[in-house]
């Protein structure tokens, strides 16, 4: 503070003071629930301290307090005060309103009968804490004079209020923050109903928070938003004292949501009061005012209307960031901008993305990085030119050389050539899981052709299907598998067991090995992904994608792990299915000069072997689904004898290297391979649409789990619904565009269509719509989020749902069908399967499963199958997802059969830990079929290690599979374990109801009190320093008197035994009160002594304590 005559004094004492009782809470039981404070400051300047809990009065009564406080301290008599309603009167008016009328207005306002509304969460990660003492924040910022005059003008033509347009404002840009059509937020109203009289003068808590709901469709005018707004609003103004719990039930949510936006329109502000006279004519006035409120909403906006719009942001600053909250404000104005821009636009043309975001969103896309023209085909013959004589790839016993595996490839191309295949041409691979793949694959690109992998693991269906749509030229398989094509297809297949071919392949070749030429635009390959019609699809991928994704990796991935190992070959294991694009993770390293090891079906699904075998092949990286990967950890992957990661002076270093790929990463499994050391581990993301990886991220780089930035020559696009870029945060679907977007789907133009469409960024080009629910983080990471459709990822595999439906659809006997993927896990993602279906009685589950295991892959066979006799449907028609009845997986797998020696008993514990960590093991029968009970791959090797931790020893996967029961595996367990040998107040009678029920503003209050205990989250202080001589003893009185004409300053909240809230007022005449005058020095003891907490229930006397200090208050 400073005084008149220009001399200072020190503040310290004095913002210590008003911090101590601002900070001091209240109880809700226990009186007073305010408290007044006066302070001097200097010699006739003073400041007054009001400070009072929430539940007591709202922000409209604090200036009528006000008012009347200083015309009573003028006038001592009171006469010059009107008597104005009591708040009984308002509880009387609020009992006699037809609830039942009021709750149907909401109703309709929540559109129940369409279904209803969704929650508007911001801050979802807020809701699960509670705020700090002193994590509240405010922001400030006044409107732009011009803007509020165009606003203003808007709403005349319009005809709609400021209120309407302001609230539209904030639903548009809460709509686009959370990627929706349509928003909810609370916002205050005053509760003074005009139809009892005298209302507006009422002392008390009338107030009430209420949703407000903003439907923005995209194509709707901003005018037809706004007229539709208040028209909807105007429906339910009737019923705005419904409490939000009630709105809320109504709804269908407990938290419909997180934010408040408020028109603040209290009658008179404090320091419009003007001056005020006390009893000997001496004259006061405020010359400054200060509140400070909060509430436990974790964002709460409030505008200030006047002749300078304020607006006021206050925040949690344990949730948001000063910066952030600039940027939200930012959002606000800019929105409000954009609809005064053009109020018969589209409101789907207004985005968010403020200026300087837009230049950061193209930074991140600034990835342009010059490419070599040249094709993985011209790249093999590079590599075994500089290195002819190193190992290559080994299988087995087998190993090829570069010399040896180019001049295989070279003699499969001329064998290609001879059978008629040319540039874009298709070959399709029917191979085994060897070099035999490996020679077949690059001999089909060395012969400009593309070729078509087909994975043997796929019932017949599935390897028509995908012969028929790719109508390859030329078929390539073996003698074993060439049974499992159809004998009348026209494909020429070339049995590379056969004598002839076998002689071929064997044949001398002096000529050196040339690729055919072709185009970095010419077809490299197309692979089959599931497809939502039933149908797989075939993804066409040109060379150039390859070409950029193999240079990418080169820079970024290969040569730091290369130079942090001294520069030697590392020797890589390949486990990724041929049938799958990252099957080209492991091959990039070959073209790059070093060891690849073709792991085959056995070793790669059993971790224990897998590990084993890593150890005695020296394995220094591999590529691995990230659920594989936890399963691969937990069998002890990072504590081995042959330790990963040991440092590279060592002469047997581990494994170095690790590559995640193909579904999110778990936390813990990001963590623990972050922190291991000496590992160098990356998470890569992208469709098959777009060439393997579109994002990468070194797990070094953050400390949580993402999906990365985009690699070279790629650009990643977060879009709303309207093809706007949305700000970082902001959840919104990923598109994405570059040098490895796939041509489309093969030989389905109208589906390439759908999926692929115009860029808006670039004129000419096109985009990929993934289909993946992502946000950007502010350092330019992306965050992995979800699926918009009905796409879900099965370890590693992307499943379409709808293709697994319409497979059940198609089994005689059944109407409509669904499936939907359900999270049966605890610490990770655990997804199962659930398929329901209707027909007018139900169908024997195993010809279900039959049904579906012949046509599908088995990761795409449903664990449970659901018989309804009609799908419940919406009200548009779709089938109702949230109405499906939990599924019920056949754990029994029929009759439940209980074991008959202690290892089955100990098994079948096991068997139903693998499954659900709370399933009952006397659900499980120990003749079940571990795959007809849910045991897919992955939890067949945690069973494995499981059992063999339990029974101490070493169980591989193929005794499980050949004993898929609890039954059969138990004797095999017991030949192992043998071979082998873990108080209230009492008020006095006053004419009034036996119970006053709270309102229902203060029950809200009293339940966050309860819940919380005591705090200051609705304390509400405000200090006003008064200028001019001050009669203590008057302004006493004056409180005295302020308090004794208002029930809502001496009430208190008690509940009963069946926690019923009420109100009871103590009675004026037991309100004593004594003022104390203390000068005020720097450690401000006297007030600290002073303070108390307020108690909403429980009784002690008032305490008004004035300080002073150098005479001012």
């Amino acid at each position: 503070m400073v005084r008149a005559d220009g001399a200072s004094a020190d503040p310290g004492g004095l913002e210590e003071a008003l911090a101590e009782e601002r900070s001091a809470p209240f109880i809700a039981d226990r009186p007073p629930l305010i408290r007044f404070l006066l302070l001097e400051t200097e010699p006739g300047d003073w400041i007054i301290s009001i400070t009072f809990e929430h539940l007591l009065f709202d922000g409209w009564s604090l200036a009528l307090l006000w008012d009347e406080l200083f015309a009573l301290y003028g006038d001592l008599t009171g006469f010059s005060v009107p008597n104005s309603p009591a708040y009984r009167d308002y509880l009387r008016w609020l009992g006699d309103r037809e609830r039942a009328v009021a709750e149907q207005s909401w109703s309709e306002y929540f559109d129940l009968a369409s279904g209803g509304i969704e929650s508007t969460i911001v801050a979802p990660r807020a809701l699960e804490t509670s705020a700090a003492a002193d994590a509240a924040a405010d922001s400030y910022r006044y409107l732009d004079p011009e803007l509020h005059s165009r606003i203003t003008a808007a709403c005349r033509e319009a005809g709609v209020t400021i209120g309407t347009y302001l609230h539209v404002a904030w639903g548009i840009t809460l709509a686009r923050l959370t990627g929706r059509t349509d928003a909810v937020f609370g916002t205050s109203v005053s509760g003074r109903p005009p139809e009892l009289g005298g209302s507006e003068s009422i002392i008390g808590l009338l107030f009430n928070t209420v949703p407000v709901h903003v439907r923005a469709p995209q194509s709707a005018s901003v005018r037809r938003v706004l007229t539709d707004h208040q028209s909807r609003s105007a429906a339910v103004l009737d019923a705005a004292h419904v409490p939000l719990t009630d709105t809320q039930r109504i709804a269908g949510s407990s938290q419909l949501f997180d934010t408040l936006f408020i028109i603040q329109n209290m009658p008179v502000a404090v320091t419009e009061l003007g001056e005020s006279f006390g009893p000997d004519g001496s004259q006061i006035s405020a010359d400054e005012f200060a509140l400070d409120d909060s509430t436990h909403y974790p964002l709460s906006i409030a505008v200030y209307p006047g002749d300078k719009v304020r607006v006021r942001c206050s925040y949690r600053g344990d949730v948001y960031t000063p910066a952030e909250v600039e940027t939200i404000i930012d959002r606000l104005i800019h929105t409000a901008g954009a609809m005064v821009a053009d109020l018969d636009g589209a409101v789907g043309r207004i985005g968010v993305t403020v200026p300087a975001e837009l230049e950061l969103l193209r930074s991140w896309n600034d990835t342009s990085r010059p490419v070599a023209a040249v094709t993985i085909a011209e790249l093999l013959v590079e590599q075994a030119e500089r290195t002819p004589d190193e190992t290559a790839v080994v299988a087995g016993e087998t190993q090829l050389s570069y010399a040896e595996l180019l001049l295989a490839a070279g003699r499969c191309a001329a064998i290609l050539g001879r059978h008629g295949v040319r540039v874009e041409d298709r070959v399709a691979l029917l191979l085994p899981r060897d070099e035999r793949t490996v020679v077949a694959l690059f001999g089909v690109l060395l012969a400009g052709a593309a070729y078509v992998p087909i994975d043997s693991e796929h019932p017949d269906e599935r390897i028509e299907y995908i012969l028929d749509a790719a109508a390859p030229t030329v078929v390539l398989t073996t003698t074993d598998l060439r049974t499992r094509i159809p004998a009348d297809r026209a494909h020429t297949v070339i049995d590379l067991d056969s004598a002839a071919v076998a002689t071929e392949l064997a044949a001398p070749q002096s000529d050196p090995v040339n690729p055919v030429p072709v185009a970095l635009d010419n077809l490299a390959y197309v692979i089959f992904t599931s497809g939502s019609t039933g149908r797989p699809k075939g993804v066409a991928v040109g060379h150039r994608g390859l070409t950029n994704m193999y240079f990418n990796h080169v820079r970024k991935i290969f040569d730091p792990v290369v130079r942090h190992q001294r520069g030697r070959r590392m020797r890589i294991a390949h486990t990724t299915s041929f049938s799958f694009d990252a099957s080209w993770e492991q091959l990039f390293w070959l073209l790059n000069g070093h060891q690849v090891h073709i792991i085959d079906d056995e070793l790669r699904k059993d971790p224990r072997l897998l590990l084993e075998h890593y150890d005695l092949a020296r394995v220094d990286g591999f590529d691995v689904t990230p659920s594989y990967g936890q399963i691969l950890t937990e069998e002890g992957l990072l504590d081995r004898p042959r330790p990963a990661g040991a440092s590279p002076d060592e002469t047997d270093p581990g494994v170095v290297f690790i590559s995640l790929g193909g579904e999110a990463v778990p936390e813990s499994l990001w963590t623990e391979l972050r922190t291991a050391p000496g590992i160098e581990s990356f998470n890569l993301y992208g469709p098959t649409e777009y060439t393997i990886n579109a994002l990468g991220a070194d797990l070094a780089d953050s400390p949580t789990s993402n999906a990365g930035t985009p690699i070279d020559n790629t650009r990643a696009y977060v879009l709303d619904t309207n093809l706007a870029l949305t700000p970082p945060g902001t959840p919104g679907e990923l598109y994405l565009a570059g040098a490895g977007l796939a041509r489309g789907y093969f030989g389905r133009s109208a589906l390439t269509s759908e999926r692929f469409v115009a860029d808006p960024f670039d004129h000419g080009g096109r985009l990929y719509r993934t289909g993946d629910l992502v946000s950007w983080r502010p350092d330019g990471q992306i965050d992995y989020l979800g699926r918009t459709d009905d796409q879900v990822k099965i370890r590693g595999f992307r499943v379409e749902l709808g293709e697994i439906a319409e497979t059940i659809r198609a089994m005689p006997g059944v109407g409509a069908a669904t499936v939907v993927a359900v999270n049966t896990g605890h610490d990770r993602k655990d997804i199962q399967l659930a398929a329901y279906y209707s027909s007018p009685q139900a169908l024997d589950d195993n010809d279900i499963r039959a049904h579906t295991a012949q046509r599908l892959p088995q990761y795409m066979v449903p664990a449970s199958f659901t018989h309804l006799t009609t799908l419940p449907l919406t009200t548009n028609g779709k089938i109702n997802h949230a109405a499906l009845p939990a599924p019920e997986f056949d754990l029994a797998g029929g009759e439940i059969l209980e074991p008959t020696t202690e290892t089955e008993r100990r098994l079948r514990a096991i068997v139903a830990l693998v499954i659900d960590a709370d399933m009952d093991p006397a659900k499980v029968s120990v003749a079940a079929d571990f795959v007809d009970i849910g045991i897919d791959s992955l939890r067949l090797t945690r069973l494995a290690s499981r059992i063999s931790a339990e029974f101490d020893i070493t169980l591989t996967l193929r005794p499980l599979i050949e004993n898929p029961t609890v039954s059969t595996l138990g004797a095999v367990v017991a030949d192992l374990v043998g071979a082998e040998t873990a108080s209230r107040v009492r008020v006095s009678d006053v004419v009034r109801p036996e119970v006053i029920p709270a309102s229902f503003g203060q029950q809200s209050l009293w339940l966050m009190d309860q819940r919380s205990g005591p705090s200051d989250q609705y304390i509400v202080p405000i200090a006003v320093p008064l200028v001019g001589p001050v009669d203590t003893s008057a302004l006493a009185s004056a409180i005295g008197d302020v308090v004794a004409r208002h029930e809502a300053l001496r009430t208190l909240l008690i509940a009963d035994d069946q926690v019923l809230v009420r109100q009871e007022v103590v009675p004026d005449h037991e309100l004593p009160g004594r003022l104390v005058i203390d000068r005020l020095d720097g450690s401000s003891w006297q007030l600290r002594r002073s303070m108390r907490r307020f108690a909403i229930g429980f009784w002690h006397r008032f305490r008004w304590q004035t300080t002073s200090r150098s005479g001012r208050f």
